[in-house]
């Protein structure tokens, strides 16, 4: 995945058409939508003929994730569906900028088939749009886990980030940041308190107007939050993000049946209906584990006559850079059970994942419950 690499999320036309279009390339506004080939509750799905590969799974689970963000934003039921529209890289208005994705009036347009990212401006859309940093941090925060060279947060200074916007846009490489300091105001204060400053604020709001808005709502002097936020340690967005609007679309999974220990068969194949991808030459699925208490629990992976790329991911169903969040490499036959302590009670999203073109089912056990 070449150019999708260095990825400027747009809100608007106008915005997309900031990020450099080429001559060839019409604005968003006049582009061609393609032809609609799902639609669910929440959500259109339409498919360029020039789109790369996309597995059965995934329009459902860009449903499914709407739904969850509609909750998880508090926000009332959309008044018409989003149309998420899978073009070429090439394709998307700005890709000769950079531009992977962009959320218009006309919905997204997007070079791969499944940007999260996205789908938050979406919902956020209706209500308005907010101050930059906040809304490229919301929907980072909230958004999914592709592996996008914007998200390597080096720790870039909140500061700068707000110095840098231009216009209604902020610049890629402050996304990290932006999506930590959401992640910041949501697990140091409330839920309510956060989604109430970015209702107050539109896209062209100053820093000067965040500071009194901030104040205002959190209760905080945005300074010396400011000053608090910049001593935390950076972490990653795969870690930092909250994946509940995920969690709340995805099957669970029992630890038990009767007195014995359930053995899980995951059939990871692209034409599978609760497979999604392909995004970062992976295809995946997820399945939500219930934590009933804290405590020490593994997981036991056995499958397969030979070896495959991918991994088990178990994250916390919450944000921020203490949520719990650890990764199994697939091991050959004979490794034994991984275990890890869990000190929070709750939903944790499991991520199947393996690299194309493999095809597998992987059987899996989970374990620390005592079957009865």
């Amino acid at each position: 995945m070449a150019v999708a690499r260095q990825h400027h999320s747009k809100l608007n036309p106008a915005a997309a058409l900031a990020a450099g279009l080429s001559a060839c390339q019409p604005p968003a506004d006049e582009l061609q939508l393609p032809a609609v080939v799902w639609e669910g509750d929440h959500l259109e799905f339409g498919v360029s003929e020039q789109a790369g590969e996309y597995c059965a799974g995934t329009p459902a689970y860009l449903d499914g994730y709407v739904a969850g963000l509609l909750e998880v934003l508090h926000r009332p039921l959309l008044g018409e569906k989003i149309r998420y529209s899978f073009l070429a890289p090439d394709e998307v208005p700005g890709s000769h900028g950079g531009v992977l994705g962009t959320s218009t009036a006309r919905g997204i347009l997007s070079g791969s088939p499944l940007l999260e990212h996205e789908l938050v401006h979406a919902v956020l859309r209706p209500n308005g749009l907010t101050q930059p940093v906040l809304e490229e941090g919301l929907a980072e925060y909230f958004g999914g886990d592709g592996h996008f060279p914007f998200r390597n947060d080096t720790g870039l200074p909140l500061e700068e980030a707000l110095a840098a916007v231009d216009d209604t846009r902020l610049p890629g490489e402050y996304y990290g940041v932006a999506g930590r300091f959401i992640s910041y105001i949501d697990t140091t204060f409330e839920r309510r308190m956060l989604l109430e400053l970015e209702e107050q604020l539109g896209p062209w709001s100053s820093t000067a107007d965040l500071e009194t808005a901030f104040t205002a709502t959190i209760g905080v002097s945005f300074d010396s939050a400011v000053a608090d936020f910049g001593q935390l340690e950076a972490c990653p967005q795969t870690v930092y993000r909250d994946p509940s609007a995920a969690c709340l679309g995805s099957e669970s999974l029992a630890w038990c049946n009767g007195s014995n220990t359930v053995e899980h068969s995951i059939e990871l194949a692209c034409d599978s209906p609760a497979v999604v991808g392909v995004r970062d030459e992976e295809i995946w699925t997820y399945r939500v584990v219930t934590v009933p208490a804290p405590g020490r629990y593994g997981i036991f992976i056995s499958y397969f006559e030979e070896p495959v790329e991918g991994y088990a991911e178990l994250k916390q169903c919450a944000g921020g850079c203490n949520s719990f969040q650890q990764r199994i490499v697939f091991p050959t036959s004979g490794t034994p059970a991984r275990w890890f302590d869990i000190e929070e009670a709750g939903d944790y999203i499991l991520k199947i994942a393996v690299q194309q073109p493999h095809e597998v089912t992987v059987k899996l056990q989970l374990l620390g419950v005592e079957c009865k």
